[in-house]
C-alpha cells in the first residue's frame, strides 16, 4: 500500500512539473478555449497557429514573451468577448455597439488591462487584439468612437512588432515604454471621424473637389510607436448609415483601412532605412510625428459604403488633402518630397530640423492655413466644425535646412531662433514656383441633395522670424533665394561683398556700418563679411576692394 502511495504520489509530482502553469478558477490568467493558465507567459508558450490566448484578468508582465506566428492574444472588452475576432479574422474597428444611438468622443468603460513592465519584452510573429465595443448607431454628427468596454494595453517595457505580426488597437494602448514596427508588419489604431457631415454632404462636398472630412483622432496608441520603413501604420475607420431602398439595404455600420504609413499607399512613404516615431501628449492632446531619414508625402485611398448602392471611394490625389491641427511633424535628416496637394489646417505645426531638405514638387501644392473656420449648416444643424481660434499653420525651418518650392507654397514659413549667418535656413523659389494659392472650402449643406456652398479662400507665402512679419514673398516672381535669420530674411543674391546695406552699391554708409562694429566679436555682426565672428581688417580689406562699385 505504501508503495502505491508513493507512486500515485510520484505520477502528481511529474504531472504538475510538466504542467506547473496550468489552473482553474480565481488563479487563472489565461485561457486557451477550455484549458487554463497561471502565466501568460505559459499559455503563449503552449499556443499553437490557430490559436487564440484571451486574458482573463488584470496582469503585469515581468518577464520576456513572445506571440507565435499564427497565434492571437486577445485583450478583450467584457465577459463575453471570447474569440474576439469575426468571420473574416479583422476586427476592423471593434465590436458594433448595437444599442447606443448618441455619444460625445470616448465614453468607455476599462475592463482588462495587460501591463508589460518596464525591461520586459513583448515580441510579436502573430496578432495582438486590443478590443473594445465602438460606434453609435446613428448617420451623421456622431463620433465612431469607443462607446463601451475596451481593453488596454500598459507598455512600460518593449513591444515588438516583427514582419508578418500585427498589432491591431480598437481600446487603448499607453505606456512610458516603445513600441517598434519593423519591415513587415502592420499597426492599425482606431481612425475616429470628428463632426462627421453625413452621407449626402459627404458626397455633395465630394463633387465639389472638397475632401468631406477635416476633424481626425488617431491617437489611442498612446506609447511611444516607431515605425520603420517596411513597416504599415493604418487607420481602422466606421461610419453608420441608415436604411436605403425601404430596407432592402439595411441601416449598418461600414467599415475601411486607411494607410497612414505605408511605402506602397500611404499618406507618408519612408525613405529606405528611414523611421518615423508617433507620440501624444495627453495635456495638449497633440499627436507628433518625428521622421528620421527622409519620407514622401504622397497619396492613400479608402471606400466608405453609403448605401443606395452608393460608396464614398476616397483617393486623397484627387483632393487638397486636409493635415488636422491638432498634429505635429517633426522632419529630421534626409529629403523630403511633397508628392499630392495637402492643406495644413490652423494649429498644424511643422520644423524643418538641420540637415533636412523639404521639396514641394512641380504641380503640387502645399497651403498653411493662417485662418479656418469650417462652419456648415445641414437643415437645422449649425455648428463649428473646426476650431477658428488655432494659431496659423506654420513651417519652421533651422539653421542648415532647405525649403525648395517648384509648386506651390502658401502660408507662414518661420525662420527659426537657431538661424544665423553661417548656419542660415534657406527657401528658394524655382522660376515656375508660386507663393499664392486658393482652396474651395465647404460652408453650408442644404436638402436631401446635399447641395453645397463652398467658397474660395486665398493664401500667400509670408516669411515670418521673431515673431514678426519679415517679407510678404507673394509680390515676388522668378527664381529666388531668402536666407533665414533668427532676426530676419534676406535676399542674397545678386549682392557685393561689402554692400552692408543691400542698396546694390558699396559706399560711405556700408563703410560706416561696418566701422561701428570694428573689432567686435559675436554672432550675426553687420560687417563681418567673411563671417568667422569678428569684424577686423580682412572685412575692411574686402568692402574697399569694391567701394563705389555698383551692381549691373
Amino acid at each position: 500500500m505504501k508503495r502505491k502511495i508513493l507512486s500515485i504520489f510520484l505520477a502528481l509530482a511529474m504531472a504538475f512539473a510538466i504542467f506547473p502553469m496550468m489552473a482553474f478558477g480565481e488563479d487563472a490568467v489565461a485561457k486557451i478555449g477550455n484549458t487554463e493558465y497561471t502565466s501568460l507567459k505559459a499559455a503563449l508558450d503552449a499556443a499553437t497557429s490557430g490559436n487564440t490566448v484571451i486574458l482573463l484578468k488584470d496582469y503585469t508582465l515581468t518577464e520576456d514573451v513572445t506571440v507565435k506566428s499564427g497565434v492571437t492574444l486577445l485583450i478583450p472588452y467584457g465577459t463575453t468577448d471570447d474569440s474576439g475576432w469575426g468571420s473574416s479574422k479583422d476586427n476592423w474597428t471593434g465590436k458594433d455597439n448595437e444599442t447606443l444611438t448618441s455619444n460625445k468622443g470616448f465614453n468607455g468603460t476599462l475592463y482588462r488591462t495587460l501591463t508589460i513592465s518596464e525591461g520586459s519584452v513583448m515580441t510579436v510573429y502573430g496578432n495582438i487584439l486590443v478590443n473594445a465595443v465602438t460606434g453609435v448607431k446613428n448617420t451623421a454628427y456622431h463620433d465612431q468612437d469607443v462607446t463601451g468596454g475596451y481593453g488596454e494595453i500598459v507598455v512600460n517595457g518593449d513591444m515588438v512588432v516583427n514582419s508578418g505580426g500585427i498589432l491591431q488597437n480598437c481600446g487603448m494602448i499607453e505606456g512610458s515604454g516603445m513600441i517598434t514596427a519593423k519591415n513587415g508588419a502592420t499597426v492599425i489604431d482606431l481612425y475616429i471621424i470628428r463632426h462627421w457631415r453625413g452621407g449626402s454632404a459627404a458626397l455633395g462636398a465630394k463633387n465639389k473637389n472638397v475632401y468631406p472630412m477635416n476633424e481626425i483622432d488617431c491617437h489611442y496608441i498612446q506609447a511611444p510607436l516607431k515605425i520603420e520603413s517596411g513597416a504599415k501604420f493604418k487607420g481602422a475607420v466606421k461610419i453608420y448609415t441608415s436604411e436605403q431602398l425601404g430596407g432592402i439595404i439595411p441601416a449598418q455600420f461600414n467599415k475601411a483601412h486607411f494607410s497612414q504609413i505605408d511605402n506602397s499607399n500611404g499618406l507618408i512613404r519612408l525613405n529606405s532605412g528611414a523611421y518615423a516615431i508617433k507620440t501624444y501628449d495627453k495635456s495638449s492632446k497633440i499627436s507628433t510625428i518625428d521622421i528620421y531619414g527622409g519620407a514622401n508625402f504622397a497619396s492613400s485611398s479608402m471606400t466608405l459604403s453609403l448605401g443606395s448602392f452608393q460608396s464614398l471611394k476616397l483617393t486623397t490625389s484627387d483632393f487638397l488633402f486636409p493635415v488636422d491641427g491638432d498634429i505635429a511633424m517633426n522632419l529630421h535628416d534626409g529629403n523630403y518630397e511633397v508628392q499630392n496637394n495637402f492643406k495644413l489646417l490652423p494649429g498644424f505645426k511643422a520644423i524643418l530640423d538641420s540637415d533636412a531638405v523639404l521639396t514641394v514638387n512641380s504641380g503640387k501644392q502645399l497651403i498653411l492655413y493662417d485662418v479656418f473656420n469650417d462652419q456648415y449648416v445641414n437643415g437645422s444643424n449649425t455648428s463649428t466644425r473646426y476650431d477658428p481660434n488655432r494659431p496659423p499653420a506654420e513651417l519652421i525651418v533651422y539653421g542648415g535646412a532647405k525649403v525648395i518650392n517648384n509648386g506651390t507654397l502658401a502660408g507662414h514659413v518661420v525662420s527659426s531662433n537657431d538661424a544665423t549667418y553661417s548656419n542660415y535656413a534657406n527657401f528658394t523659389v524655382a522660376s515656375n514656383g508660386t507663393l499664392t494659392a486658393s482652396s474651395n472650402e465647404v460652408v453650408s449643406v442644404s436638402g436631401s441633395t446635399a447641395t453645397i456652398t463652398n467658397p474660395s479662400l486665398s493664401f500667400k507665402a509670408e516669411l515670418w522670424a521673431n515673431g514678426a512679419l519679415s517679407v510678404d514673398a507673394s509680390s515676388t516672381s522668378g527664381a529666388y533665394t531668402w536666407l533665414g535669420l533668427k532676426s530676419g530674411w534676406y535676399n542674397p543674391l545678386p549682392i557685393l561683398d561689402g554692400d552692408l546695406d543691400e542698396n546694390g552699391t558699396v559706399n560711405v554708409s556700408d563703410l560706416n556700418m561696418l566701422l561701428a562694429n570694428y573689432n567686435k566679436t559675436g554672432e550675426d555682426l553687420v560687417g563681418d563679411i567673411d563671417l568667422n565672428g569678428t569684424v577686423n581688417v580682412s572685412d575692411l580689406n574686402t568692402l574697399l576692394s569694391n567701394y563705389n562699385k555698383t551692381i549691373e
